[in-house]
């Protein structure tokens, strides 16, 4: 029998961190221009994200949402999520507000990651529907409604703070 030797898909971009440290691990499109992240770079935009959903209280077990086109804010958002044991539950991006919400409700979310202001409108004008839903957080900036709490990706990740260790054993 084959032993698999990564116990999770964070452990295995943990490892990879470490091995391929400055080599390009995500690259995307910014105004026009192609960014690339490394592999320590992007492991630590991942582990900001995972300590911002510890922070407003994610645990594991506990279902995040993402309602989003795939882009870089997807993945570290999905691995974000891994990284704190709670389970990633993807929308797709072209569903109508009301099937946004079905699925929003019965996964039983509460946090809900958007990709823009487009997405954000579809939770918004279905607000009264998705009544568990806690924090939105938005991969791009935008100004959101009282009625639905809105953060970005940057906001939730403390950019600006560095990691400690303690948080990447955490």
């Amino acid at each position: 029998m084959y032993e698999l030797r990564f116990k999770s898909i964070p452990a295995m971009l943990r490892e990879n961190a470490k091995t391929y440290e400055k080599k390009n691990a995500i690259t995307y499109k910014k105004a026009g221009q192609y960014v690339s992240l490394s592999y320590s770079h992007f492991y630590e935009r991942v582990l900001m994200c995972a300590r911002g959903l510890l922070k407003v209280g994610v645990k594991k077990g506990d279902r995040v949402a993402i309602l989003s086109e795939n882009r870089a804010g997807w993945v570290i958002a999905d691995l974000g999520i891994l990284s704190v044991g709670a389970i990633t539950v993807p929308v797709y991006a072209t569903n109508t507000a009301e099937q946004a919400a079905y699925v929003i409700n019965h996964s039983g979310a509460k946090v809900v990651f958007v990709s823009n202001k487009i997405q954000y409108d579809k939770l918004l004008s279905v607000r009264d529907k998705i009544p568990n839903v806690e924090l939105v957080i938005s991969i791009e900036r935008f100004l959101g409604d009282k009625r639905l709490q809105v953060y970005t990706l940057f906001q939730l990740s403390e950019i600006s703070i560095p990691i400690t260790e303690k948080e990447k054993n955490e």
